[in-house]
């Protein structure tokens, strides 16, 4: 059973990465089948993934296939964010 500080603690980290950077989600669902969500966010020279709280994701083939094109779109973004700043 995940705690209500845990649910705070994923709330601020996704709250505090949307405001930022860019950002994707990713459809997942956890061990026992229901229905979750994966936020990615470019942030500066990084990229953060927030996971569902306190649980493991379980992706499909096509689900891994979404999480690496949008994981090659964050790091797309933050390069061309640094190649701006130089």
């Amino acid at each position: 059973m995940r705690s209500s500080r845990d649910q705070t603690d994923t709330w601020s980290v996704t709250r505090a990465a949307q405001s930022v950077g860019l950002q994707w989600s990713v459809e997942c669902a956890d061990p026992f089948g229901r229905w979750r969500g994966m936020t990615v966010v470019a942030r500066g020279e990084e990229v953060l993934i927030v996971a569902p709280p306190g649980e493991s994701a379980v992706l499909s083939v096509e689900q891994t296939r979404k999480l690496s094109r949008t994981l090659g779109q964050a790091a797309a973004a933050n390069a061309l964010t640094q190649a701006h700043l130089r």
